[in-house]
């Protein structure tokens, strides 16, 4: 059985497109001994969500507080 490995990447990362070019070579060297999960953080679709609900997202440290 192939190990999991789960990657979570933020829209930032998502939208550079090298970087998810290279991000997408790595994980398939590494597909006969891994299966993988790539998660979107979705942080700009949260932050839009929030303000329709007049909630304003904080972030401390360029990180998102929930």
């Amino acid at each position: 059985m192939k190990d999991i490995v789960v990657i979570k990447t933020g829209g930032k990362a998502a939208s550079d497109v090298n970087a998810m070019t290279e991000l997408f070579r790595e994980m398939k060297a590494l597909s006969d001994r891994c299966s993988f999960v790539l998660v979107h953080g979705g942080g700009a679709e949260l932050s839009r969500v929030s303000k329709v609900f007049n909630l304003e997202p904080v972030f401390k440290d360029g990180v998102r507080l929930t």
